[in-house]
């Protein structure tokens, strides 16, 4: 991540955060020490996402494979 602008965000508790876009690269306290983050990421969230998203291609193959049955029952 060389020579990429970040945002540093000062807090009124005196603390920074960097920023990199949306995401939190890291928070420091006043002596710049590394903080711990409040919260872990949810474990599970990627792949529910995919599983979201690959039912969702499967819907759509089904309803392209019913509009083709029906353009070639209408062409008969």
């Amino acid at each position: 991540m060389a020579r990429c602008r970040v945002l540093v965000c000062e807090h009124l508790d005196q603390t920074l955060s960097v920023h990199y876009g949306p995401h939190l690269l890291g928070r420091y306290d006043p002596a710049g020490q590394l903080l711990q983050f409040a919260h872990d990421p949810k474990p599970g969230r990627r792949a529910d996402r995919r599983r979201i998203m690959q039912a969702d291609a499967i819907g759509d193959r089904n309803e392209e494979r019913k509009k083709n049955q029906k353009r070639k029952k209408g062409a008969a």
